[in-house]
C-alpha cells in the first residue's frame, strides 16, 4: 500500500478534511448551547461533550456494547436491529479508554483512515486530480458530520474501500474476510458480494476455488439471526423490531419511499425538519440519476456496488434520513469529479453553501432536533 502523505495533493485533502472535522466540533460546541426548552437531546452520558455525539442510533451501538443485545433498550423496543461488531470493538477498547471515549476516538480516528483509503483507491484506478476532486466532494458532503459521531459510518466505509482495494490485487481470502467484518457491521455489507464476484470473474474469466473466500461476506446474517434464535426465540427478532412503531421501518417496492416523502413534506410546519426532508428527496433522485451514469464508468465493479447497494437502502418504507447511507456511494464522486466546474465563483458558493449545511445539521443532530 502506497504512502499518500509523500503526495501533495492528498496531503492537501487530508488537511482540510481536519479542518472540516474541526468546523463540526465547533459547531456541536454551538449546539450543546442551546436552551433545554428548544433542545430535544437524550440524556444518554453524563458527559455533555460524549453525550452530543451518542444522540439518535449511537446511542444503540452503545447500550449494545454495555448491555448486550436486550429488549428494555429504547423504552421496551429493543436493540436488536442493530450489528454487532462496532459494540464490540468499543467494548474491547473500553478497558484502555472507556466506553464513551472508545466509541468517539473509534469513529474519529477511522474516519481519517477512510479518507486515505479513498483517496488511494480512487488514484490507483483513475489519478490525482480525480481523486482529490472526488475526495473534495466527499469532505463537503452535508451530513459528513456522522463521521465524528458514534456511528458506524468510518468503520463500514473503511471495509468497503478495503474491499476494493485488495480485490484489484486479486487477494480474495482477505477480501472475504473483510466482507464478513462488513456486514458484521451493517446489512447493506451482503451486497459487497457482487461487485467482488464481478471483480473476481473480470480477473480470472471463470470461478476457481478460492472465489468461495466471498461466500464469508453473507456469513454475519445467518449466524448473527442464529444467536437471536438461541437467546430470545425469534429467529427475525431483527426485522420485527424495525416494523415496531417507534422505528417504523418497512418494506415496499424500491424508491416509492422517496415518493412518499414528497407527498409528507407538505405535512409539516418546522423549517429544520422541512430542509432535511427536502435534502434527503433531492440526494435521492440525485442518487438514483449517478446510480444510472455510474454504467458508464470504465470499472463496472463500481456501477454494480452503486446499484445493489441503492436497491437495498431504498426499500425500507422510510427513507427520511437516509443522506447519510448515500454518501458513502463514493463511485458518485468520480462521476461528477469528471465534470469539472471552471467557474471558480460558483465552486466557492458550492462548498461556502455545503459549509453552512454541515454547520446548521451538526448543530440540529447533536440536540436530537431543535424545537423552534
Amino acid at each position: 500500500m502506497k504512502n499518500l502523505f509523500k503526495n501533495k495533493t492528498f496531503k492537501k485533502i487530508f488537511w482540510l478534511y481536519i479542518i472540516i472535522k474541526l468546523i463540526i466540533l465547533i459547531a456541536t460546541l454551538i449546539g450543546m448551547q442551546i436552551p433545554e426548552e428548544h433542545s430535544a437531546v437524550k440524556k444518554y452520558l453524563s458527559n455533555d461533550f460524549l453525550n452530543a455525539h451518542a444522540q439518535f442510533d449511537a446511542s444503540a451501538y452503545l447500550d449494545i456494547a454495555i448491555n448486550g443485545y436486550n429488549q428494555e433498550y429504547n423504552n421496551g423496543n429493543g436493540n436488536y436491529s442493530y450489528f454487532p461488531l462496532f459494540p464490540i470493538l468499543i467494548k474491547i477498547f473500553s478497558y484502555l479508554l472507556g466506553i464513551e471515549w472508545s466509541a468517539f476516538i473509534l469513529s474519529n480516528i477511522l474516519s481519517l483512515v477512510c479518507i486515505y483509503l479513498l483517496y488511494l483507491v480512487i488514484q490507483d484506478n483513475y489519478n490525482d486530480t480525480i481523486a482529490y476532486r472526488s475526495c473534495l466532494l466527499f469532505v463537503f458532503f452535508p451530513v459528513i458530520y456522522f463521521f465524528n459521531m458514534m456511528y458506524t459510518e468510518s468503520l463500514f466505509f473503511m471495509f468497503i474501500l478495503l474491499m476494493f482495494y485488495y480485490g484489484k490485487c486479486g487477494k480474495w481470502w482477505l477480501v472475504g474476510v473483510l466482507g464478513f467484518l462488513a456486514t458484521s457491521t451493517r446489512m447493506p455489507g451482503i451486497i459487497m458480494v457482487f461487485p467482488m464476484l464481478y471483480l473476481y470473474w473480470k480477473q480470472n474469466k471463470k470461478l476457481n476455488f478460492d472465489f468461495l473466500w466471498l461466500l464469508l461476506i453473507w456469513l454475519p446474517i445467518p449466524l448473527l439471526f442464529s444467536y437471536f434464535y438461541y437467546s430470545t426465540g425469534d429467529f427475525f427478532i431483527m426485522f420485527h423490531t424495525f416494523d415496531n412503531p417507534s422505528y417504523g421501518f418497512g418494506m415496499t417496492i424500491p424508491g416509492a419511499a422517496l415518493f412518499r416523502l414528497l407527498y409528507q413534506i407538505f405535512q409539516q410546519t418546522n423549517i429544520q425538519t422541512i430542509l432535511y426532508m427536502l435534502l434527503n428527496i433531492i440526494f435521492g433522485f440525485s442518487f438514483i440519476i449517478l446510480t444510472i451514469l455510474s454504467w458508464r464508468l470504465k470499472y463496472k465493479e463500481y456501477a454494480i456496488f452503486m446499484t445493489s447497494y441503492l436497491l437495498l437502502i431504498l426499500v425500507p418504507s422510510r427513507i427520511n434520513a437516509h443522506i447519510r447511507y448515500y454518501m458513502l456511494m463514493f463511485p458518485a464522486y468520480i462521476i461528477l469529479a469528471k465534470y469539472n466546474i471552471n467557474t471558480k465563483l460558483i465552486t466557492k458558493f458550492l462548498y461556502m453553501f455545503s459549509i453552512i449545511l454541515i454547520i446548521l445539521f451538526t448543530i440540529r443532530h447533536v440536540n436530537s432536533g431543535i424545537n423552534i
